[in-house]
């Protein structure tokens, strides 16, 4: 995912895959004293093919700029993710995503982003 915002246009929220390939080295821990708590991060690299492509948007539509941008690196992902299940219909993730821009896309405009996100869910 990469989220930036391109100058002058609008908001890229993700990649299309055509352009990324993901090798996430990613780890679940589930320290035995805390069984109901799980915490997993995780780091996505994302590259387009050559310089002569663009950065695609969802619906294969080519972000503004990109295609005459020079370098293959589109970016980096950090994510982690904490979860908590206090009991079997309850849980609470907290996830934090840091967008490390690459030259593909801050030529064109773009900047590095973060996000938090606090979810609870009840299932019944």
């Amino acid at each position: 995912m990469v989220q930036q915002h391109l100058a002058g246009h609008y908001r890229a929220r993700m990649t299309e895959r055509l352009s990324r390939l993901s090798q996430p080295p990613r780890s679940s821990e589930k320290p035995t004293h805390f069984n109901k708590f799980r915490f997993e991060p995780g780091i996505f690299a994302a590259w387009r093919e050559s310089n002569d492509d663009g950065v695609y948007l969802p619906g294969m539509t080519t972000a503004p700029g990109t295609t005459a941008s020079s370098g293959k690196r589109l970016g980096t992902l950090y994510q982690a993710n904490a979860n908590w299940t206090p009991t079997a219909n309850v849980s609470v993730d907290l996830d934090y995503l840091f967008s490390d821009i690459g030259s593909a896309i801050k030529s064109a405009g773009g900047n590095n982003s973060q996000i938090l996100v606090l979810r609870s869910t009840f299932r019944f």
